[in-house]
Parts: C-alpha cells; structure tokens; sequence
C-alpha cells in the first residue's frame, strides 16, 4: 500500500516476476495445510484467480481473501469448498479494499458506458501490448460507436496516465496492476451476459 513501492512496481524499479499456476496452487494448498483441511480451492477456482491476477502476488491472496469471505456470509459450517462462484461474488467486493484504484476508475470512464466498454475490452486483454487493430475489431463486434475518438479521449486522460501509445500498432496500460483492477471490478454502466459485457 505505500505509494513508492507502487510507483517503483509501474516504472519497473522493482522486479516482480508473475507467479506460475503452480506457485498459486501451492499458496492455497498452504492455506488448505494450515486450516487443516478446513477450507480447500478447487483446481477452476485457482485456475480462474490466475487468469484474474495474472501472477500479482497482491491480487491472488487478495481474491482468495474476498471469496473466501463470501463464502463464509453464506455458509459458517465446515469444512468450506471454494469455487469460481465464490470468486464472482466476492469480486463484488473488491471496490472497498483499493478505493485509489477505484478512484482513478471512475474518473477514467467519466459516467461514458461506451468508455467503460472499451475499458473493459483493454482490460481483458491479457497481453502486456494491445493490438490497435484486434482493439478496433472487438469494438466493431461490440458495435461501439466512433472507437477511434473513444481511445483518443482515454488515452488524453493524464491524471493518472492510465493508457499510452507504444507505438503506431500497440498501446499499454501504464499500470499492470490498475489493469488487473479494472478487468475485474464490476462494471456501473454494463451489463454482463456469458462472461462479456455489453451497453445497457
């Protein structure tokens, strides 16, 4: 939580390498270990927190720690199973533990569904370095209007910079970490339907 260590995660000062699937089912096997087999993660739920986390240390024990939380409002019996549904509820959660994060969401998509879509669509993505033109097909399939001027106005956002141009081919997320955050916030002005979201 302390602003220079997150500064210094961004600008690559400290090097963080990903944890591996394996490392992320041994942290929760280690949990399993420790509460001596009273809370156990199931192989799609730790699959489904690498897919989110992307490797983030901060992020897989902070969604284990929401879904587990979930779980536990709904049932205070043991031993407690955790599944990719516990994951889903518990992210709806996770707007109160980074409100930096969610700050800097909100001001990002400015009360704009359609930014918010394309905030999404980035997000998604998990590639370091987005293709404009695979960027610019999604947004044809999601019948986004006007996606040129859209990615003009986000990436003009300077307070923070949350997305840059690399170049004439490839734009980036300047924060790994928001990017992670805001693939999987909930979103205010979409609706979700199959795992994908569209405009209201």
């Amino acid at each position: 939580s302390h602003s220079s260590i997150q500064r210094n995660l961004v600008n690559g000062r400290i090097k963080l390498d990903p944890m591996t699937l394996d490392e992320i089912t041994e942290f929760y096997e280690l949990v399993t270990t420790n509460s001596k087999n009273q809370i156990s993660f199931n192989k799609s739920f730790i699959e489904t927190v690498h897919n989110y986390s992307q490797g983030y240390p901060h992020f897989v024990q902070l969604f284990g720690f929401l879904s587990v939380n979930k779980l536990l409002e709904r049932k205070r019996l043991t031993p407690l199973s955790v599944t990719p549904s516990h994951f889903k509820a518990g992210l709806k959660s996770l707007i109160k533990y980074d409100p930096d994060k969610d700050a800097i969401y909100l001001s990002f998509i400015s009360n704009n569904p359609e930014k918010e879509m394309l905030l999404k669509l980035l997000s998604s993505n998990v590639s370091g370095n987005i293709s404009q033109k695979d960027f610019f097909l999604a947004c044809i399939n999601k019948k986004v209007a006007n996606p040129k001027g859209l990615l003009a106005s986000l990436l003009s956002h300077k307070e923070p910079v949350v997305i840059r141009r690399i170049n004439t081919d490839f734009i980036s997320f300047a924060d790994p970490l928001f990017k992670i955050y805001a693939n999987a916030r909930k979103a205010e002005f979409l609706k979700n339907v199959d795992g994908t979201y569209s405009l209201v």
